[in-house]
């Protein structure tokens, strides 16, 4: 996730300068462990919305892939879902 933040940054001001505020930019994010422990707390904080308005997070599951040693998919999907609501 650090190592995508600044194109996220770039990308984000290059599509502010040519589209309008209401054009979600999307990020997508794909594996359980790295969204809770590197994607969302650097993307978070580095690309707030003040300054990065309407950006839109694709949490992706692909349950064939999913490592439910780890945490179950409901688990998984629950704490992305309280994250939103929270704020």
């Amino acid at each position: 996730a650090g190592l995508l933040l600044p194109f996220f940054q770039d990308a984000t001001d290059i599509v502010r300068r040519n589209m309008r505020d209401d054009v979600a930019v999307v990020i997508n994010l794909y594996y359980v462990q790295s969204v809770f422990t590197h994607a969302w707390p650097n993307f978070n904080w580095n690309l707030p919305a003040y300054r990065y308005p309407n950006i839109v997070y694709d949490y992706h599951v692909y349950t064939c892939f999913h490592d439910t040693d780890w945490m179950s998919l409901d688990q998984a999907t629950g704490i992305v879902l309280e994250a939103y609501t929270a704020v």
